[in-house]
């Protein structure tokens, strides 16, 4: 699918796209039917960079699954047995360390039932939203430790670790690996001193890995399980598996802590077709194999002509790319967001993400004609652009 290049039903230039809550921007990407009305276009003109998802699609092998219907006539099973079996061989690891959940955003707020009443949680930012709105539904206090772009939003201990030492209450740390939405996959010198730290302490470490599958080096984490029981790592098919419709996830952390936070889920969490789909998809090796070389390659070439471009672009180990406008121009951020509307492309401007403002935009990397779609209309924005000032 290409970008539309009609003109009817489209809104003027100087037209902004606002969401209920009255911001510039949608709180999160991937809502599609919503922008294309907002913007008066047909979905199918929207070329959809704001979600991350898998370019190649679902796994073919998927097709059988679909055309059956037990897994629809059949009440799921509610342990999830053959999921958490088949994840277990995946990920070697025992089953019982494993909580299969209805989306990685269902296990994100069970989290907050693993804190004892008076402590509190210190989220590294910028990281996914719905952390934040998950621990203070339940009213248990935030803290924020901001990372620095211009040390390319890499942890450093030192200052983190001089904070904990403030926060005495702090009983749990979210850091995302890779994180949402600068893609970096932090040092493992650097997240290994901090979940040392934290075992001595007592802290919960909690990661979120639902792009690890994008990268080469997954089972770091994974391999510290048995040793750290302090540690909690959260995963999901949405994205590797292009599954956002079907919303599967779990979290993988000691038995104890899945014994605590267990009885706030529902019945039947994980409905019958996701738990199938799941067990299949894992089984396919070469359609992983061959997403991770796709999306490296297409990354490489995504990001090197975007330095071309008046933006700064951080380094990502995953199936995105964070960009930075070099201009401070407070009204270029709306007019990059509505002209790439307009001409029928969706990006996410990340200034609703803490620690960001709206010069920051998230891209995902897509098969190379659509890329290079985006690539020609951001070059043409800013070419407007420059030559009105």
């Amino acid at each position: 699918m290409t970008p539309s290049t009609s003109k009817k039903n489209i809104r003027p230039e100087s037209a902004v796209v606002t969401n209920p809550a009255g911001s510039a921007f949608p709180t999160h990407g991937g809502n599609r039917k919503a922008a294309a009305e907002e913007a008066g276009m047909n979905p199918d003109d929207l070329l959809d960079f704001s979600a991350s998802i898998n370019p190649l699609g679902t796994p073919t092998r998927i097709k059988a699954i679909l055309k059956s219907r037990d897994a629809l006539e059949e009440y799921p099973d509610p342990e999830a047995v053959e999921l958490r079996s088949a994840l277990s061989h995946h990920l070697k690891i025992d089953p019982d360390w494993i909580l299969p959940t209805n989306g990685s955003t269902e296990f994100i707020y069970l989290l907050p039932h693993l804190l004892e009443k008076g402590r509190e949680v210190l989220l590294v930012q910028p990281l996914f939203s719905e952390y934040e709105r998950a621990f203070k539904n339940l009213r248990i206090p935030v803290r924020n430790h901001y990372l620095n772009p211009n040390r390319r939003f890499e942890i450093e201990v030192g200052p983190l670790l001089f904070n904990l030492g403030k926060w005495d209450k702090v009983g749990a740390i979210v850091i995302g690996r890779p994180n949402s939405p600068m893609g970096n996959l932090f040092e493992e010198k650097s997240i290994s001193t901090l979940l040392t730290f934290c075992k001595k302490k007592g802290i919960l470490l909690i990661a979120d890995e639902t792009f690890i599958e994008f990268g080469d080096r997954q089972c770091f984490l994974v391999e510290k399980l048995k040793t750290c029981p302090n540690l909690v790592l959260i995963r999901s098919f949405t994205k590797f598996y292009a599954l956002p419709g079907l919303r599967m996830g779990y979290g993988m952390l000691h038995p104890k802590w899945i014994q605590r936070i267990a009885p706030y889920l529902p019945p039947w969490s994980v409905n019958g077709l996701a738990q199938r789909i799941g067990v299949e998809v894992l089984k396919d090796y070469k359609f992983a194999s061959k997403t991770r070389d796709f999306i490296r390659r297409e990354r490489e070439f995504l990001s090197r002509k975007l330095m071309d471009l008046p933006v700064e672009v951080f380094d990502s180990n995953t199936n995105f790319l964070l960009l930075r406008l070099k201009s401070n121009d407070p009204n270029l951020p709306g007019r990059l967001y509505q002209n790439l509307l307009n001409r029928g492309i969706l990006i996410r401007n990340c200034g609703n993400f803490t620690g960001l403002d709206e010069r920051y935009f998230r891209i995902a990397v897509k098969k190379r004609k659509e890329n290079r779609s985006l690539l020609s209309a951001m070059r043409s924005i800013f070419q407007e652009y420059f030559l009105t000032l």
